[in-house]
């Protein structure tokens, strides 16, 4: 396997540099044909350091599901400090981040399906995760009814967006690979024409036609 892991990572933790080598390796090669020797060749340790924080590849994707559950949340904080003078601007800014997260996590957003079929536990443990991201997902939403983004919502169509939503942003990349096309950024920016759309009958009235010009501008 290639080297994928920046330079950058060299004065890394040993347990931070390998979860940050097995993102990269997982992302490039695919996590079924990565194993805990790729890893700890890449991220330049020994397989007992490796093996003294991860006892198993799974155990390395736990930890992945934790950095990435720690970057969401980085993340709504920069959402709830951003300027909210034009309300088009935040929500796009939103949707940038929604598409630098499906590429940056690229590999989790195409395998994990694959992955939880020959694992009954990390099947369990993904399911957690996903009611979680979803519940993340009802927070923005909420935070979008206040700012006037959207319109009032009641909990049952609340609760139906954030599935939606949950299933268009995560399942992306899965969708690209089963229509034999590339997981690559272009591609993956897609899916905020398909965010725009399933929102558009909820916007705010005072986001309509912004909203409507920025779709006509996408075709």
């Amino acid at each position: 396997m290639t080297n994928t892991s920046p330079s950058s990572q060299a004065n890394l933790p040993a347990k931070q540099r390998i979860v940050e080598t097995a993102i990269a390796l997982f992302n490039e090669h695919g996590a079924l044909c990565v194993t805990t020797n790729h890893i700890s060749k890449q991220a330049q340790v020994s397989p007992g350091t490796l093996y003294y924080h991860f006892r198993t590849k799974t155990d390395i994707i736990y930890a992945i599901m934790e950095k990435i559950r720690t970057y969401d949340e980085q993340v709504f904080s920069e959402i709830a400090g951003f300027p909210i003078d034009d309300k088009l601007s935040f929500f796009n800014f939103v949707i940038d981040n929604i598409q630098r997260h499906n590429w940056q996590f690229r590999f989790f957003k195409r395998d994990m399906t694959a992955l939880c079929a020959s694992d009954e536990k990390l099947g369990q443990h993904y399911g957690q995760f996903q009611a979680s991201r979803i519940l993340y997902i009802e927070k923005f939403l909420s935070l979008a009814i206040h700012l006037e983004i959207l319109q009032p919502l009641n909990s049952d169509t609340l609760k139906f967006l954030a599935n939606q939503l949950w299933l268009n942003i995560h399942y992306w990349n899965l969708h690209l690979v089963n229509h034999q096309r590339e997981v690559n950024e272009k591609n993956i920016a897609e899916v905020a024409h398909a965010i725009h759309l399933l929102l558009l009958p909820y916007f705010h009235k005072s986001m309509e036609k912004a909203v409507q010009l920025l779709l006509k501008n996408h075709k």
